[in-house]
């Protein structure tokens, strides 16, 4: 620039002076609602797991006569039954870390919302689930 030429100023706060824009907000993700969605993801696995594991488990059984199950098909029975509460407590917990998740202020939130629908659903469904069962071994 010529030292001759009228220079302009730019008043504080105006559109063509981007010292006046504030600087955006960067919000960190939700601790509980990252481990919420993390619970989820290995009790999925564990369910998957677990389904297998019982599977074959129980195909040397499957030929036999079912009437008087053996002493060694219910403790495999029992072992994948304590495996599979171990997965509802992990929901459990995954609802309750998604809540607290969702409700700190100034975070990121979508970890914390989808950990706490999908845990929320799993429970849900397995519960409909165990009432279908009963209702089905009662009739």
């Amino acid at each position: 620039m010529d030292s001759n030429e009228p220079q302009h100023t730019v008043e504080e706060g105006s559109f063509f002076n981007p010292a006046a824009v504030p600087a955006p907000i960067i919000l960190k993700h939700s601790g509980p609602g990252i481990a919420s969605f993390i619970l989820c993801m290995i009790s999925l696995l564990g369910y998957i797991a677990s389904v297998a594991l019982i599977g074959s488990l129980m195909t040397p059984y499957l030929t036999e006569d079912l009437t008087s199950p053996s002493a060694e098909m219910i403790e495999k029975l029992g072992v994948a039954g304590a495996i599979v509460i171990l997965f509802l407590f992990m929901n459990l917990i995954g609802v309750i870390l998604g809540i607290v998740g969702v409700s700190l202020k100034r975070r990121k939130k979508i970890f914390a919302i989808l950990g706490l629908i999908m845990n929320a659903a799993i429970l849900l469904s397995l519960a409909i689930f165990f009432v279908i069962a009963v209702v089905n071994a009662t009739i």
